[in-house]
């Protein structure tokens, strides 16, 4: 019984070593703490797991996963929450889907009193948004437990101010679109084009392109086929897929005539001493690649 624990966890770890350069591999598996209604994941204070239980059936299942194929390492992973100044073990999940904590655990009560841990454990809860530059997760509350035999002996909790995500592009856009779609919000088209902007000025390729429709369809914002059009070409510059296909619609409409693709795929902006080189959108365009240089042509 122990050699098999002591295997199972040896073979977690190599994995939790080598995921990372495992093109296959997804992101692992990770316990969660739920306190009230917030939820997120729960870290022990050293790498890499909450313990659980280990019983014959839970490491006959972990063995499971680990030879099953899953690339997402970790499972089963333990779903916790803190009541009463306790921690309960209130489920089992792995690669798709749960795991009854009765088929683990015949002989337990569900929910299970997690009176096996002690230590320092770490909770990230509620999330609030994922920054754009560097992918981080940002929760509103931060929790630092002490446990001793399952029981919480001290917590420490910070709040996260939203104002951080409020300046994020990718943040912003998704309001945006929670504006426009009425998503959880009353739907507001002014709305909508006020975060669709702050983001796109800061460069997000998504928010270009939804800043060139509202601006074609006049949605929350006066109609401004020109603008729609300066828009759309940022968009298109970033290889936003239907950016391209906008601009020559608009232009086939007559709306705007100074926008083409030429032959080789490129978006071309026509002015009075020429043309000019915008973009390569070999791949947006559907056409293969050329050297012909077209930046300086009458």
């Amino acid at each position: 019984m122990r050699r098999l624990h002591n295997l199972t966890r040896v073979l977690t770890l190599v994995l939790a070593l080598v995921a990372p350069t495992m093109a296959s591999a997804t992101e692992p598996l990770h316990d969660s703490l739920t306190v009230d209604e917030q939820h997120g994941p729960f870290f022990p204070e050293k790498c890499c797991w909450v313990d659980k239980l280990e019983t014959r059936k839970f490491i006959e299942a972990r063995m499971a996963e680990i030879l099953g194929g899953c690339t997402a390492i970790g499972g089963p992973v333990g779903g916790f929450r803190l009541a009463e100044g306790k921690i309960w073990l209130i489920g089992l999940y792995k690669c798709g889907g749960s795991v009854p904590l009765k088929e683990i655990y015949p002989e337990l009560g569900d929910p299970i009193f997690a009176n096996w841990l002690n230590g320092v454990f770490f909770a990230s809860l509620d999330r609030i948004c994922v920054l754009q530059h560097d992918r981080k997760h940002v929760y509103r509350t931060e929790l630092r437990l002490e446990v001793k035999n399952g029981v919480v002996t001290d917590t420490q909790r910070q709040q996260t101010d939203e104002a951080i995500c409020l300046r994020d592009a990718g943040y912003q856009y998704g309001l945006g679109e929670k504006y426009r779609k009425g998503s959880g919000v009353t739907p507001d088209d002014a709305q909508a084009v006020e975060w669709y902007r702050k983001a796109a000025d800061q460069g997000h390729g998504y928010a270009q392109y939804r800043l060139g429709e509202m601006y074609r369809d006049g949605r929350g914002i006066p109609q401004d086929k020109a603008q729609a059009a300066v828009w759309f070409r940022k968009a298109a510059e970033q290889r936003i897929p239907g950016a391209m296909e906008a601009l020559r619609q608009m232009e086939a409409s007559g709306s705007v005539n100074y926008w083409s693709v030429s032959n080789c795929g490129r978006l071309i902006e026509h002015t009075g001493q020429g043309v000019k080189h915008i973009a390569d959108l070999d791949e947006i365009a559907g056409s293969a690649p050329c050297s012909q240089d077209i930046s300086n042509s009458p």
